[in-house]
């Protein structure tokens, strides 16, 4: 966090410099917002180039991993606790489906603004 704060304070001392602060909170926009858009667009610009290169390797080596682990699963050779993965991931221990798509909903409605600049960045990493 002591990265961001300092990218903010430098990018709130370029504003000023240029007369852009008052522009951009008349808006609602604060520098550390700005920041963190940034940081948001430039990660999913990774993951979408990494996506793009190594999506077929990924895929398969997941695919066969999750077929591997529920057929040692339903052969009763390994008995995982779902219950405690859920707690280790910080869901609910009886989530469904349906709660799990609410909070994401709920999630992207509070951030609005990473979650539609890491799709951006994404986005123009799988065309990268």
């Amino acid at each position: 966090m002591n990265i961001v704060m300092t990218c903010a304070e430098r990018l709130n001392l370029f504003l000023i410099q240029f007369g852009l602060d008052q522009q951009l909170l008349s808006m609602g926009i604060t520098p550390l917002d700005l920041t963190h858009g940034f940081f948001s667009l430039m990660s999913g610009f990774i993951f979408g180039m990494l996506a793009k290169r190594y999506f077929r390797i990924l895929f398969w080596i997941g695919l066969f991993s999750a077929t591997i682990i529920f057929f040692l699963e339903y052969k009763s050779i390994v008995n995982i606790n779902w219950t405690a993965m859920n707690v280790f991931l910080g869901l609910a221990e009886t989530s469904t489906f349906d709660s799990l798509l609410t909070m994401f909903f709920e999630w992207l409605k509070q951030n609005v603004l990473v979650s539609v600049i890491s799709t951006i960045g994404f986005l123009l990493g799988l065309k990268a």
